[in-house]
């Protein structure tokens, strides 16, 4: 299944591969794989998830604090946000 990343989400992505590479190259190669993993997984099957309602999910990037929120839609799967899990969880609600 094709993956589109809303702009909002795409930047969240690369806002923390920024953060990361400051921090160590290492961790930041290590959050790039895992999030690539996690759509990867997403494409294959994207019913594998935490369902939040109103046809939005959620899924977990392995080893760091950020979850994928996403929806089904026209057959394409669209990345609402790349979530810190502590911070403002529902950021991803006004985004369509």
């Amino acid at each position: 299944m094709e993956v589109i990343f809303h702009p909002l989400a795409d930047d969240e992505y690369w806002d923390q591969v920024e953060f990361y590479q400051s921090i160590n190259e290492k961790i930041s190669i290590k959050f790039q794989a895992s999030f690539s993993e996690l759509i990867e997984g997403i494409s294959r099957n994207p019913y594998l998830c935490h369902n939040r309602g109103n046809g939005i999910c959620s899924v977990r990037v392995h080893g760091f604090p950020f979850s994928v929120f996403y929806k089904l839609a026209n057959g394409k799967i669209l990345i609402l946000s790349v979530c810190h899990e502590r911070r403002n969880p529902s950021v991803w609600k006004t985004r369509k």
